[in-house]
This record gives structure tokens, sequence and C-alpha cells, in this order.
């Protein structure tokens, strides 16, 4: 009963943050649309069952749009605040990648209102400028990644230098390095989603890798406000 009580806690829990409840509706989302692309592949038109996915992807689709509508200024303060940090590459990567989504988001907001027919919007092309800012940003962020898990090595470098003495320094170390190398996948795996926006791949691609991405951003999100990943340093 204890267990049973724990995980219950533990999703109410993770279901109270509203960036907790967008990653189950964005791995909703994008298992709808792979399942779509299947379908089309195949040449299956199955009715009601095909009519469900699409309901279920276009609601999760806008819920999720509602949930982002203020996320575009959060990624202009993030942008803002990377001139505190002191690695120069650092900086840039973060504030291209930052700046990139923060207009991909201000375009999405754009293309909502457009939608519900509060402003005239050309789609098509105002979708595609958005699909492009979304990957700009996205290489950046990689970018980020790459240089982060960089400067995670020369500190794991300096560390062994140390030896024994630096026990609770080597598990923040491994957690650093656990965080890092799933942002790093996460985020090359959302490099797909725009590339299948601008007809690079297939959309089945794009699916594939926003619905992998979305379970990376689960487990992150779940770390990051229910339980913390943890590591075993040897004594």
């Amino acid at each position: 009963m204890s267990t049973h009580g724990s995980i219950v806690r533990d999703i109410i829990k993770f279901n109270s943050y509203t960036s907790s409840r967008d990653k189950i509706y964005r791995i909703c989302q994008y298992a709808s649309r792979l399942v779509l692309w299947y379908m089309a592949r195949q040449g299956k038109t199955a009715g009601d069952l095909q009519e469900w996915f699409q309901k279920l992807e276009a609601a999760m689709t806008t819920s999720r749009k509602l949930f982002r509508l203020a996320t575009s200024l959060e990624f202009l303060q993030k942008a803002v605040d990377a001139s505190k940090v002191t690695d120069n590459a650092l900086v840039v990567t973060i504030l291209g990648g930052m700046l990139g989504k923060a207009l991909w988001l201000l375009i999405d907001h754009l293309l909502w209102l457009g939608k519900v027919n509060l402003v005239q919007v050309d789609m098509k092309k105002w979708s595609r400028r958005a699909s492009w800012f979304w990957l700009v940003g996205q290489i950046f962020l990689v970018a980020r990644d790459v240089r982060k898990l960089q400067l995670l090595m020369i500190r794991a470098k300096k560390i062994q230098r140390h030896g024994e003495e630096n026990r609770e320094s080597t598990g923040t170390l491994r957690k650093d390095f656990h965080t890092a190398r799933l942002e790093a996948a996460k985020d090359i795996l959302d490099i797909l989603i725009p590339l299948s926006s601008l007809e690079f791949i297939s959309k089945g691609f794009g699916a594939g890798g926003g619905l992998l991405s979305s379970f990376i951003g689960f487990r992150l999100e779940w770390e990051k406000n229910v339980r913390p990943y943890t590591t075993k340093v040897k004594v």
C-alpha cells in the first residue's frame, strides 16, 4: 500500500506542474502524428480510428499552444540571462538558441491567432518562417549541449587529479553528465521536427523524433520535479 500511495503522490505532484502536463500532452501529440503518418503511408483510411487520432492530435496541439502563450517571454529572459555566463561559447550558443526559439514561438502565437480568425495571416509563409527559426534555435542548442559536455569533461579531469578527497564533487559531476546527455539527445531529436515541417525529411521522421524527444523531456521533468536522479559514488 505504501508503494502504491507513493506512486500516486508522485503522479499528483508531477501533474501539478504546467510544464509537466505539457510533456504528457506532447507525447500524445507526436504519438498521434506518427500513427496518422503510418496510416497514410499504408494507404489506410480507417474512418473512426483515423478521425479519433486526428481529433486527439488537434486537441493536444491546441492545448499546448495555450500552455506556451508566455513561453516566448521565458526564452527571451533566458537570452538576456546568457550574458551572465562566463564561457563565451556558451553565451553565443545559449543566446542563439533562446532567440531562435523565442521568435519561433512568437510566430506560433501569431499563427494561432490566425487560426481562430482574430487576425489575417498567410499561414503557409509564416509557418515556414517559424520552422526556420525553430531549426536555427535547435542547432544552436545542440552546439550548447556539446559545449556543456566539453566543460564537464574538463571538470572530470580536474576531479581525477584530486582523487578520493572529492567524492561529493564526483557525485555532482555524474548527475550533471546524466542531465547534459539527456538534454543533448532531446535537442538532436527535436531538430527532426522543423526539418520535417520544411520538407527536408518525411513527416514520419519528424513525428518519430518528436515522440522520442518527448519521452526524454518527460524523464527530465520527472527528475527535476518529482524524483531527482541519484548516483552512487564508490567509497
